[in-house]
């Protein structure tokens, strides 16, 4: 989506719920890839406008709940050439 600046996920779920259960976020970093582990108080902000980051979430095991808290944060007027983000 060409309007959107990037992406805010903000972890909710209890580590002690956790217990390895899937749901981590896999970004691409360079030639490298990082996990993230869906846990309370992590965070993960993606750059859409200068990096068009790969990513994906691995799949869910033993019915673990992953609570997130997630925002794009967008340009309302749909005028993104105007903007030179630095």
């Amino acid at each position: 989506n060409p309007v959107r600046f990037c992406v805010v996920l903000i972890y909710l779920s209890d580590e002690e719920d956790y217990n390895d259960d899937g749901a981590e976020l896999l970004v691409g970093v360079g030639n490298e890839n990082e996990l993230v582990k869906p846990l309370f108080g992590t965070y993960v902000i993606l750059d859409f406008q200068k990096n068009g980051v790969l990513h994906a979430v691995e799949p869910v095991k033993n019915d673990f709940q992953r609570w997130t808290y997630i925002n794009f944060i967008e340009i309302a007027d749909n005028s993104y050439n105007k903007y030179k983000i630095l």
